[in-house]
């Protein structure tokens, strides 16, 4: 086996390659997470992986991200039996051409989150999460004049999902 397989691997989950990309500073990766438009979800089940795109809101004080989904199917399903997941945020800006196909490149920042989810339960922070939500995606709109908060039977509908940040790692190429 390759011995670069192993040397790898066996870092630690948000330590990047590329040193030169990485971004340590928090004010920045924290406005990443926070003007992000969706996110990618990873969950493992019995070593099938899986990746789900999701509108997201991250909420500093709590440390945490959120996002909302189905009650049922393959997400809950993963999360239930191994809430171990990472996230990703990344945004993609100019191609940039070169001579060689090597020099070819696109600028971005990215922003992956390691951590662990759970499915909330608690009514009143459901609903909190669910108004960051629409302040976040909708902020013309207000709730009580532009929408009303959802009915009992309709909150049952939905699954509400924290996953605590326990690290993190950054990366932007501004040249490719």
């Amino acid at each position: 086996m390759n011995k670069n397989v192993n040397k790898y691997a066996n870092k630690p989950v948000n330590q990047v390659r590329r040193t030169d990309y990485e971004v340590t500073d928090l004010s920045q990766i924290k406005a990443w997470l926070r003007e992000g438009g969706y996110g990618v979800l990873a969950t493992c089940h019995n070593g099938q992986p899986y990746a789900t795109p999701v509108n997201y809101v991250y909420i500093e004080e709590d440390q945490a991200l959120y996002f909302h989904g189905a009650q049922v199917g393959r997400t809950r399903a993963n999360i239930a039996l191994n809430p171990r997941v990472s996230f990703n945020v990344a945004a993609m800006g100019a191609l940039v051409p070169g001579e060689r196909i090597s020099d070819f490149g696109v600028a971005y920042h990215s922003v992956t989150v390691f951590g662990t989810a759970e499915k909330l339960e608690d009514e009143a922070k459901r609903i909190s999460v669910l108004l960051a939500l629409m302040e976040k995606y909708f902020p013309e709109h207000r709730v009580g004049e532009d929408y009303r908060l959802p009915a009992p039977d309709e909150l049952i509908r939905t699954a509400i999902y924290r996953i605590s940040i326990e690290a993190w790692s950054a990366k932007q190429a501004e040249n490719g």
